[in-house]
């Protein structure tokens, strides 16, 4: 049997598409009004702000090595349908990576090594809310992945 077109097929689906984590666009604004959007706090939160007394707090790509592993899994699971000449399976192993990434990066609102906040944060905050970054969990959940064409 003759698979050649299928593989071609499925081979050209993976290298014209790509997976990205992070905010994308269409998350970055926030339901509370802030003056900077979700995109923006996750830039000056990930690298930091000493101008503005803010401590780098990075989640990108720590995330990212955490969950090396599963995105790896992922995208070998994408090459393997792609020489499969399975175009779904591409999809698949494509939106696995995506997922792990993305999930890698909201992980580190958890599990992490940051510096603690300052005390007037702490009590602008209130009793009990004492994770940095973590308030409303907009900026957390704002993080996503999206599989795209080139």
């Amino acid at each position: 049997m003759d698979r050649t077109v299928a593989v071609r097929k499925a081979v050209d689906a993976l290298h014209r598409q790509e997976v990205l984590a992070g905010i994308p666009e269409n998350k970055s604004a926030r339901d509370d009004e802030a003056a900077m959007n979700n995109a923006t706090l996750a830039y000056i939160h990930n690298f930091g702000s000493p101008a503005a007394n803010i401590p780098a707090r990075p989640f990108r790509e720590p995330g990212i090595r955490n969950a090396h592993d599963g995105i790896v899994s992922g995208l070998k699971e994408a090459a393997a349908a792609a020489l499969d000449g399975n175009a779904a399976g591409v999809n698949r192993g494509l939106n696995k990576a995506g997922l792990h990434a993305q999930n890698g990066m909201r992980g580190m609102f958890r599990e992490n090594d940051w510096a603690p906040l300052q005390p007037e944060t702490l009590a602008r905050k209130g009793p009990g809310k004492n994770r940095p970054l973590v308030l409303t969990g907009q900026l957390r959940n704002a993080i996503s992945y999206v599989v795209r064409e080139k």
